[in-house]
């Protein structure tokens, strides 16, 4: 979200693809960037307040924000997504569409930037990354931007020789290898 709060006016009058929305905070995000919080968090379905709310963020979108936001998702959870989106006044800007993202036909040709928050456990976990290469590859227009467009994995070696007995019961694989040099293995 901090890529998008510092840099606003990369989003302004653009059109953004939020590749597994989920529940659209991010979509909602784009185009009201300080404003959608508060009014998330406050006009969830079920509370009386939503119309004060939904009027103090309308004045934020006209001064900044996308022209319009694409939120996809497979799951169920976007019928959720739809209610907050219209308890928030955003369903003008924001079109939110169930499916595949290889399979859905998208309101836009092209889009400018993509947003979607794909990193799972070690990154990698939710294999969201192909799904977001594949929206790149087919609606992401020529100089267009990616957000996050990069991440890093630290990671260090260890090793718990318990757990490795456990599993594996050999303590022929507890021989150091500098022992094994000049040795030939077959099986």
């Amino acid at each position: 979200m901090n890529s998008i709060v510092n840099n606003k006016h990369i989003f302004k009058d653009k059109v953004v693809l939020d590749v597994g929305c989920g529940t659209a905070i991010l979509s909602m995000y784009v185009p009201f960037p300080f404003a959608t919080l508060f009014s998330v968090w406050m006009a969830l379905p079920g509370q009386n307040d939503s119309s004060i709310l939904t009027r103090r963020t309308n004045r934020f979108a006209a001064k900044a924000g996308a022209k319009h936001v694409i939120g996809v998702d497979m799951s169920s959870i976007i019928f959720k997504a739809r209610e907050i989106v219209k308890i928030n006044g955003f369903e003008d800007k924001i079109t939110l569409i169930q499916g595949k993202m290889e399979e859905v036909v998208l309101p836009f040709p092209k889009v400018d930037i993509i947003i979607s928050e794909w990193m799972g456990y070690f990154l990698l976990y939710e294999s969201m990354l192909d799904t977001v290469l594949y929206a790149r590859d087919h609606y992401l227009a020529e100089g267009g931007k990616i957000f996050p467009d990069r991440a890093t994995i630290y990671f260090a070696g260890i090793e718990d020789g318990d757990y490795k007995e456990e599993k594996i019961g050999c303590e022929c694989l507890l021989i150091p290898l500098s022992c094994a040099h000049g040795m030939m293995l077959t099986t």
